[in-house]
């Protein structure tokens, strides 16, 4: 269970357990926002007018400010990425604030992060029903795999990074 104290446009308090699981989904005078942890110290507070990271008693760590319409976000002990929705730029953000971005081929429906740091871009493939690509830490491409015929639901990799789970759904035929 997650307390959310907002007040004057800004988050004052959380009291967490903390894990990688998102909270709660809290409804601000600045919009809808996304409550996850972000290791046991922090919490990541995303919404359209972009991110704050908040330690346990209030006190905003860094943010990162940009217009967002519904974005993905994934979140590791120490990283978290996100991307906004039906673009192709996944925005990478360390432990200590610093913002790096990188391209995707498609259009990007859903992120996961391992605990490893790679990255999986679920993205709208066009000529497939969704690809999901892994991405090292730093960005390169290191393999994809298309749905085909199926439709591509879901994706996550093992917290290792070296295996990848996909949840797919056929409609065709019987």
């Amino acid at each position: 269970i997650a307390l959310v104290i907002s007040q004057w446009n800004e988050v004052v308090s959380f009291l967490p357990k903390l894990d990688n699981r998102v909270y709660k989904t809290a409804q601000t005078d600045m919009g809808e926002h996304t409550i996850h942890s972000f290791g046991s110290k922090y919490m990541a507070y995303i919404g359209k007018t972009g991110l704050v990271v908040m330690d346990r008693k209030g006190k905003e760590k860094f943010s990162v400010n940009m217009v967002l319409d519904s974005p993905s976000i994934a979140v590791s002990d120490k990283k978290i990425v996100f991307a906004p929705k039906g673009k192709n730029t996944i925005f990478s953000v360390s432990r200590s604030g610093k913002v790096t971005d990188f391209k995707t081929d498609d259009e990007i429906n859903n992120l996961k992060i391992s605990d490893s740091g790679k990255i999986v871009a679920i993205t709208g493939k066009k000529t497939y029903n969704g690809s999901a690509v892994v991405y090292s830490a730093r960005g390169e491409a290191l393999f994809a795999w298309d749905s085909g015929t199926c439709n591509l639901l879901d994706a996550s990799l093992s917290p290792d990074g070296k295996k990848l789970a996909v949840s797919v759904i056929y409609t065709g035929g019987t």
